[in-house]
């Protein structure tokens, strides 16, 4: 690469390759540097898939050294918490899925590929294990939407200047990025300003998630993905749940989410729209859009139905993407690997639901315990058409990963809560005056 580069260009990429490590530090002062450099990760997953812009492939290293970064700083930063059973199955199925590559045709390639999977997951894991309490986690979570409402508002503006150049096949293209991508990496984003707009205490970041999820769903309609808006309304959904006990907020949420959606559908006139809202057929065209790719996924499974392919790779077929992420576990680990997924998936999700009972009685917590469900439950469901978790390169992998920790973390949380409450209570009794303190029983 370095060939490629001339002079300047390599010393520019040095001074802000400088710049970055010297501004990451700084921020780290005020925010978990996990979080910080999450979203840089953040920040260069889309510019490392633009084929037209010049950095793209500065952007891929880049984008792997950040997140070997996570994982060296995760594991030797002091104060982390233990994983707990939850984070364990997810990383069975992890070391399985990298162990594949072994037995595939490629095998040096293959390893290659699934590391950046193994990598996200676990720096997912170390970023929650490493919250040392809710307030640095609204910290981590606040920067996080900022940076991606940055990007998105950069890739949105450069769209609108030349829509005709950013568009392919009538959707949402910026920078010649797949807009399925696009529409991939807003989804999530749109779920954590959901969370920001519905449940943190702070108007201005009420305010600031409600106009970056506005943002983020105005990119999944332009880039007409399906399987994005699924993945958003899904997390959206299970996010409002608990809203159900206030039912004019939830009935305010809903009713912004339908203005939405009617203004976007008559005012917006792309191809992606009626992607989104030809509902007459959308099932059946959405199977025909995937057949090729599953049959292959089937072929390769039935060549080797135990172990599987290790690495479904072709010369006609994507073999980073089979658009199913259950088929694609199938065809590269077999049914063994299927059903330790299978597995890993009934202990994540049973232990999220102990956690979400043992934190409800916290509002800011019990808000927390359905966005870590929203994303595991949204990811999970888009997979049946997306197998973008298994890539790792993009913000999925890594929020998946994150949002599996924080289900085994929460918790500890929760009592951490217990214990400040219970000190803020004596602190003040102390403090008040004797005639006014309770008597003792």
């Amino acid at each position: 690469m370095a060939n490629e580069l001339s002079a300047p260009v390599l010393i520019a990429i040095i001074l802000v390759t400088i710049a970055a490590h010297v501004a990451t530090l700084l921020l780290s002062r005020r925010f978990n540097p996990l979080f910080v450099l999450a979203a840089i990760f953040f920040l260069l997953s889309p510019l490392s898939a633009a084929p037209m812009v010049s950095i793209t492939n500065a952007a891929k290293y880049a984008r792997v050294y950040v997140t070997v970064v996570m994982v060296l700083i995760g594991l030797f930063r002091p104060g982390g918490s233990r994983f707990g059973i939850a984070s364990y199955a997810l990383l069975a199925y992890t070391s399985l899925y990298i162990c594949a590559a072994s037995w595939s045709y490629s095998p040096f390639f293959a390893l290659v590929y699934k590391s950046f999977f193994g990598f996200s997951i676990l720096a997912g894991l170390l970023m929650a294990h490493g919250t040392p309490n809710r307030e640095d986690l609204l910290r981590g979570l606040r920067f996080a939407v900022v940076t991606m409402g940055l990007v998105g508002l950069l890739l949105f503006v450069v769209f609108l200047s030349n829509p005709q150049a950013s568009l392919q096949m009538g959707r949402m293209a910026t920078g010649g990025i797949n807009a399925n991508r696009i529409g991939g990496t807003a989804a999530p984003v749109l779920v954590l300003c959901c969370y920001l707009f519905l449940y943190d205490k702070s108007r201005m970041w009420k305010a600031l998630g409600c106009f970056v999820a506005l943002l983020m769903a105005l990119i999944i309609v332009y880039s007409g993905s399906r399987s994005a808006a699924g993945s958003a309304v899904i997390g959206a959904g299970v996010l409002a749940l608990p809203l159900l006990k206030r039912p004019i907020v939830l009935a305010l949420f809903a009713l912004g989410a339908i203005g939405f959606g009617v203004l976007a559908v008559n005012y917006i006139e792309t191809e992606a729209v009626s992607r989104l809202t030809d509902t007459t057929d959308v099932l059946s065209r959405l199977i025909e859009s995937r057949t090729r790719m599953w049959k292959h996924a089937s072929e390769a499974f039935e060549d080797s139905p135990l172990l599987g392919q290790g690495f479904v790779e072709s010369r006609r077929v994507a073999f980073f993407n089979l658009h199913s992420l259950y088929l694609q576990v199938l065809a590269e680990t077999g049914v063994i690997g299927a059903l330790i997924f299978a597995a890993s998936l009934v202990i994540m999700m049973f232990r999220a639901l102990r956690s979400y009972l043992i934190v409800r009685i916290h509002r800011p917590l019990t808000g927390l315990a359905s966005l870590m469900i929203a994303i595991i439950l949204s990811t999970l469901a888009t997979g049946m058409a997306e197998s973008n978790l298994l890539a790792g390169t993009m913000p999925q992998t890594l929020l998946f990963g994150f949002a599996v920790g924080m289900v085994d973390r929460l918790p500890a949380l929760s009592m951490q809560e217990h214990r400040q409450t219970a000190r803020r209570l004596i602190l003040r009794q102390l403090c008040m005056p004797a005639r006014f303190r309770p008597k003792p029983t």
